[in-house]
């Protein structure tokens, strides 16, 4: 709800969730970190978002 209030969408924080699995599902050491007081914590949301962004324009070029 906090970061919905800051102005990010739900969309922001669907992009959050899916990548942090994507990079942490694998590593029993760093899967225990995937719940919501971890990826929703405001100083690390926008960290995880900002690496988000990041793949998904790395994607876009190698796709186009």
């Amino acid at each position: 709800q906090e970061r919905l209030k800051e102005g990010y969408t739900a969309l922001d924080c669907y992009q959050v969730i899916d990548n942090q699995v994507k990079l942490w599902q694998h590593d029993p050491k760093m899967h225990a970190y995937l719940r919501p007081q971890t990826l929703f914590r405001a100083y690390n949301f926008e960290n995880y978002l900002d690496t988000a962004g990041q793949q998904q324009e790395q994607i876009k070029r190698y796709i186009l």
